[in-house]
């Protein structure tokens, strides 16, 4: 089965959702088999956040002079939510490889097990010594195993030459090396906003945007009126930019969705809400194969994304209320 082929050309963000906000508190010590979500049926527990975001922790180095108190990674709140949404992607994941028969079968994951248990005998260890320590059960490692193994064997079929070519294709700015150099109008947005005060400043710059495309004022003009940047006077400008640089991901994909003279919609990003608007391209020289490393991770990041997202539609995803600590 090939996704690819199927796929719409515009590229989906690749950031995941916060689908759940960890409250933080004092508390008493509550069970690692506690479900915070399921899905399709599959518990996803606090033991298996745990584990995801314990191999985030920086190694204790005793040569190390002493650091500031921090919020320790496992107790990081948006750290465990960003995994719990990541997690719940997995399974909705797992769930279409399941049902299109593209997952590793029960005698894959028994042969993973048998060759883990006798490399755990070399080190002292039996597999109950590692699900203990684990704090997982023999269900949920097989679980894990099979994600693992059938992720693996469904990206190996997806990213074939051919695969990433057409990648390239239809996204070649993205990949080629081009530049465009662009100009932008800055509304501010307050951090603490409510979404109606940010709809409020959207509208508005949809309402300048408008004016722009009826001729009205030129794009310069409308910087040195209404931006709150630094470049407001000079027209906006802030020179050339390629598509993987510095820029935040929403600034940059909507300049690399214009043609030159073209202004973009509102674009939401953390420095307020932005206009991008195109004064000239200069295009990239680089062909897919010299960028077969980055075309592979995007294509990854995009069939995780498109996958997950498509399934959602259909799926049974329940989330616990929060996940106390």
């Amino acid at each position: 089965m090939n996704l690819l082929a199927k796929l719409p050309a515009t590229c989906v963000a690749a950031s995941l959702p916060l689908l759940l906000l960890v409250a933080m508190g004092a508390a008493a010590e509550l069970s690692a088999d506690e479900t915070l979500a399921t899905v399709n049926g599959h518990a996803i527990t606090r033991a298996d956040v745990d584990a995801f975001v314990a191999k985030l922790a920086p190694p204790k180095s005793s040569t190390q002079p002493p650091q500031p108190v921090e919020v320790p990674v496992v107790d990081n709140p948006q750290l465990r939510a960003e995994t719990l949404a990541m997690l719940v992607d997995r399974e909705l994941v797992l769930s279409f490889l399941e049902r299109s028969k593209l997952a590793a079968s029960e005698e894959d994951i028994d042969l993973i097990v048998a060759s883990f248990t006798r490399e755990l005998t070399t080190q002292g260890l039996t597999l109950d010594d590692h699900l203990k320590q684990q704090q997982l059960s023999l269900a949920r490692f097989r679980r894990q195993l099979l994600w693992n193994e059938s992720w693996k064997k469904y990206v190996a079929r997806q990213t074939t030459d051919a695969n990433l070519e057409k990648f390239f294709t239809k996204r070649v700015r993205d990949f080629d090396g081009t530049r465009i150099r662009v100009a932008h109008l800055r509304l501010p947005v307050d951090a603490n906003a409510t979404p109606e005060a940010a709809e409020q400043v959207m509208a508005r710059a949809r309402e300048i945007k408008r004016s722009i495309d009826a001729g009205e004022l030129t794009f310069a003009a409308a910087c040195q009126q209404f931006s709150e940047a630094p470049s407001a006077k000079s027209g906006g400008e802030l020179g050339w930019i390629g598509r993987h640089d510095s820029m935040p991901e929403p600034f940059a994909a909507a300049a690399f969705s214009l043609e030159v003279g073209q202004t973009s919609g509102p674009v939401l990003s953390p420095v307020g809400v932005q206009l991008v608007h195109c004064l000239a391209i200069e295009p990239g020289k680089r062909k897919w194969h010299e960028v077969r490393g980055e075309l592979q991770s995007a294509v990854v990041k995009y069939l995780f994304r498109w996958i997950a997202d498509h399934e959602r539609k259909t799926a049974s995803v329940v989330m616990a209320a929060a996940e106390p600590r």
